[in-house]
C-alpha cells in the first residue's frame, strides 16, 4: 500500500485565485495538507476546497529554482492558483512529482520510446530471417506484367546479341530439360547473350540470362548448372521482381511496364543486372539449387569449386572505362555474394549418385553457342581463360556507326545506307 507524502509543518503561504472567467483574483492561504492542497480565505479556518495532489496541474513543468507556480486542478477546471514562493514550489514539486520537468520529459519520451522499441525489434526481425516485404508485393504482380517486364528487360539491355547457334542451342535446352522436367517452352527459359560480362540473372517473369563469358569461365557442365540452378531459383521464388520493387517501387514499375516510359525502361535492365539480393534471397535460390540440381541427378560440388574459384580472382578485376566513367554493372560475384558459409553448404551436400550435366559432346556445343565469339579452353581443365574485355554499353552501336559510314563512303547515293546509319 502507498504511503501518504510527508508534509513538512508550514503555517500557510498567501496566493491568489482566480475564476477563469474575469481577469480578477482574490487572496488564499494556501496549505499544503496530507490529502492535498488546501485553500482558505484569509480570516477562515475551513478550506473552501482541497485539490488532490494527484489531481493538480502546473502552467508550466516546476524546474528547479523555480520561484512562482500557476496551478490548476481537474476538479474545479477553470480556476487557478498562482503562487510566488521558492518554497511553496519546491514543496510542491515533492509531494506532486508528476509536474516537474524532469517527469514531463520522462512522460514524452515513453511514447517515443514505445516506437523505438518496436522499430528496433522489426529490424531485428527482419534482419535475422532476411524478410522481405518487396517479395509479398511482387506477388500482386499479375503474370502478364511480368512477362511484359521482362520482356523489357531484356529489349533494355547494353547487349542484345542472342546466341543460337543450333547444336549450342540443343545442349542448353538438355540441360534444363534435365533441371526442370515439366517445363514448356524451353527454348524460352534461358537466353544467353554474346557479352563479355562474366554475369548470370533472372528477369521478371521467369526466365534467366547468361551470357558467354561465363560460360567461358566455367570449366564444366556441371559448374553451368550450379549457376543455372541457381538462376532458376531466384525466378522461382519471384526475387527480380522484388528486386525491382525495391530498387524503383511497385507502382513505378507497373506505370513503366504498361505505359512504356522509354527513359524508365531503358535503365530497368542495368538496374537487374546490377542488383544484389539480400541474404535470405542468395539461400533460397541455392535451396532450390541443391533441390533440383539432386533430383537431375547431377553433383553440387562443381557449383561450390566454381564460386569458391571465382572467388579467388575478385581482387584481379579492373574496372573499364569509357570517357572517364565506369561502363559496364558488377559482375556476378559483386551481385551474388559467395560468402564462405554458402560455399561450406554447398560443399558440405551429402553424396548420391551423379552423372555429368551434359556429355563431352554436348559441352563442347555449348561453349560454341555464340559462334566464333567463344572463347575455348580445355574441357574440365579447371583453369579459367583470361578474362574477356568488358564492351561498354555502347560498344555495338558504336560499331554498328562505323560500319554504316564506311558503307556511306563507298556507296555514298545508296538510301539504305544512311538510313541504317541514322538508326
Amino acid at each position: 500500500m502507498l504511503s501518504e507524502p510527508e508534509v513538512r509543518p508550514h503555517h500557510f503561504w498567501v496566493g491568489g485565485v482566480s475564476d477563469g472567467q474575469s481577469a480578477a483574483s482574490w487572496p488564499v492561504h494556501v496549505t499544503l495538507r496530507p490529502d492535498g492542497i488546501g485553500l482558505t480565505r484569509p480570516g477562515a479556518e475551513v478550506p473552501v476546497a482541497i485539490w488532490a495532489y494527484s489531481d493538480v496541474a502546473t502552467a508550466e513543468p516546476i524546474r528547479s529554482g523555480a520561484g512562482d507556480v500557476v496551478v490548476t486542478s481537474k476538479t474545479a477546471s477553470r480556476m487557478s492558483l498562482f503562487v510566488s514562493d521558492p518554497t511553496f514550489v519546491s514543496e510542491l514539486a515533492r509531494l506532486a512529482p508528476h509536474t516537474t520537468l524532469k517527469a514531463t520529459r520522462l512522460t514524452g519520451l515513453k511514447p517515443g520510446a514505445i516506437v523505438g522499441a518496436i522499430a528496433f525489434a522489426l529490424v531485428g526481425v527482419i534482419y535475422a530471417f532476411d524478410y522481405a516485404p518487396t517479395k509479398s508485393v511482387a506477388r500482386l504482380m499479375p503474370d502478364s506484367a511480368r512477362e511484359r517486364l521482362g520482356r523489357s528487360v531484356l529489349q533494355s539491355l547494353p547487349v542484345r546479341n542472342t546466341c543460337s547457334d543450333a547444336e549450342g542451342r540443343a545442349a542448353l535446352d538438355a540441360l534444363v530439360v534435365r533441371l526442370l522436367p515439366k517445363a514448356t517452352d524451353v527454348s524460352k527459359k534461358v537466353a544467353v547473350l554474346d557479352w563479355g560480362l562474366v554475369n548470370a540473372f533472372a528477369v521478371p517473369g521467369g526466365q534467366v540470362v547468361l551470357t558467354r563469358a561465363i560460360i567461358d569461365k566455367a570449366a564444366s557442365a556441371d559448374e553451368i548448372a550450379g549457376v543455372l540452378a541457381h538462376e532458376i531459383g531466384h525466378g522461382l521464388e519471384l526475387h527480380p521482381e522484388a528486386g525491382l520493387v525495391r530498387s524503383v517501387g511497385f507502382w513505378a514499375l507497373i506505370q513503366m511496364v504498361f505505359t512504356g516510359t522509354p527513359g524508365a525502361l531503358g535503365n530497368i535492365g542495368s538496374t537487374l543486372a546490377q542488383l544484389a539480393h539480400n541474404r535470405g534471397f542468395e539461400r533460397e535460390a541455392d535451396v532450390i539449387a541443391l533441390r533440383l540440381l539432386k533430383d537431375a541427378g547431377i553433383s553440387p560440388k562443381p557449383f561450390a569449386g566454381f564460386f569458391r574459384r571465382m572467388e579467388g580472382t575478385r581482387g584481379e578485376k579492373k574496372p573499364e572505362t569509357s570517357g572517364g566513367r565506369l561502363s559496364l554493372p558488377k559482375d556476378l560475384f559483386d551481385t551474388h555474394p559467395a560468402t564462405p558459409e554458402r560455399i561450406k553448404t554447398i560443399e558440405g551436400q551429402p553424396e548420391y549418385p551423379s552423372t555429368p550435366a551434359l556429355t563431352a559432346a554436348q559441352w563442347q556445343a555449348l561453349r560454341k553457342i555464340c559462334g566464333a565469339s567463344a572463347i575455348s579452353t580445355p574441357s574440365g581443365s579447371g583453369s579459367p581463360s583470361p578474362a574477356p574485355q568488358l564492351p561498354t554499353a555502347n560498344a555495338g552501336l558504336d560499331e554498328q556507326i562505323k560500319a554504316a559510314t564506311a558503307r556511306i563512303e563507298q556507296q555514298p547515293t545508296v538510301a539504305a545506307n544512311h538510313a541504317a546509319r541514322a538508326e
